[in-house]
């Protein structure tokens, strides 16, 4: 229960649990939060624990008593009987001590799915329901949850949805992406099943739910496989850029026939056409797209992107940029690069208006 992977130790560090507290602590400079991946579910016989769960008779059992095997190799925790003894609630704690979790309160739960016990007579909807208590208690001790999916193909009857806070693919349906705020439930890649897991941008109709509603970005993913930044540049403009827009904004109608969704503040996304517009404003026109970048609190930002280029467009300004473009404003243009921002230019713009050119995927 206390030991650190020792891949984690740095040469610098005199142990791994040292090397861990300081990227936890080093991901704050950069707003981000290091997210621990655990099982809760699972014993293995070479953890110092399997014995008590063995001789307590807390791990599931099929009708013949025979140990109830996770395809990891492990055995499958009776949730239910071990929250009931207090247990699981003292394995959370111990958790959240041994890896600092009130300092980076996130964590990610493998397989969080409700298993039956047939020897012990408790049912996958018993499970389920001591699946929920979990959920609540990680939030009473101040941790946000995630897990793989929301429905896992029927795999956990009850989403949680406002009990889970994130998921890593997102598996909601469309009317439940219409009607389901991101401030109650969000994800990362939209998901339409396995077949899918490594593919994008996937097939129409997912690019075309990505188009409507967004999605988030799975950095491991591009990291893992390449090198070029521009990759994930590409991903994260016309994914999550837009996904981050909409979010700020409440979806009022969802029009299944003609493709578009329209949110609050006059925003419109039409996938048939491949357009974004906001109040008769273009903010999107196929992969060309202009955004405020709605996270900085401390100025204004537009962040503007091509995914093929082009010369000289003119973009409308938004409203609330009408003082920075008259003649005795300016504004700094900036190229995103691997090391950060990387300074271009000093403009003025005239009338509300900014005319931009772009490289291809700049």
């Amino acid at each position: 229960m206390a030991e650190f992977n020792t891949a984690l130790k740095r040469d610098c560090d005199a142990s791994a649990k040292e090397s861990y507290l300081w990227l936890q602590a080093e991901a704050r400079k950069y707003n981000t939060y290091i997210s621990a991946h655990i099982n809760l579910n699972d014993a293995y016989e070479d953890s110092p624990l399997y014995m008590y769960y063995l001789n307590n008779d807390m791990l599931l059992r099929w009708n013949d008593g025979t140990l109830v095997t996770s395809e990891s190799g492990g055995h499958k925790i009776l949730m239910t009987k071990e929250w009931n003894a207090g247990w699981l609630q003292k394995r959370i704690d111990d958790v959240i001590e041994l890896l600092n979790l009130k300092d980076s309160p996130s964590v990610h739960l493998d397989v969080f799915l409700p298993v039956a016990s047939p020897f012990h007579g408790i049912s996958a909807d018993q499970e389920l329901e001591t699946l929920r208590k979990v959920a609540r208690y990680w939030r009473e001790r101040g941790v946000d949850i995630t897990v793989e999916t929301w429905h896992n193909l029927g795999q956990r009857p009850d989403p949680m949805f406002g009990l889970i806070p994130a998921v890593w693919w997102n598996d909601m349906s469309k009317d439940e992406l219409a009607s389901i705020p991101p401030s109650l439930a969000t994800g990362s890649r939209i998901f339409p099943g396995w077949d899918y897991y490594d593919t994008y941008p996937g097939p129409k109709e997912i690019q075309d739910m990505v188009f409507l509603f967004g999605e988030n970005v799975h950095g491991e993913d591009i990291v893992g496989k390449s090198t070029d930044f521009d990759v994930f540049k590409y991903r994260f403009c016309i994914s999550a850029l837009p996904y981050v827009y909409f979010s700020a904004h409440s979806v009022l109608d969802y029009d299944k026939v003609q493709n578009i969704v329209t949110y609050s503040d006059g925003l419109v996304a039409d996938a048939g056409n491949r357009l974004v517009t906001e109040n008769g404003r273009l903010l999107r026109d196929g992969n060309d797209m202009l955004f405020p970048a709605i996270w900085r609190s401390d100025r204004k930002e537009l962040i503007a992107y091509s995914e093929s280029g082009y010369n000289s467009r003119e973009w409308t300004l938004p409203d609330d940029w009408a003082g920075v473009s008259m003649v005795k404003h300016s504004f700094f243009v900036y190229t995103v690069v691997m090391p950060g921002l990387d300074r271009a230019s000093q403009r003025k713009g005239t009338q509300n208006k900014e005319s931009i050119s772009i490289l291809a995927i700049i």
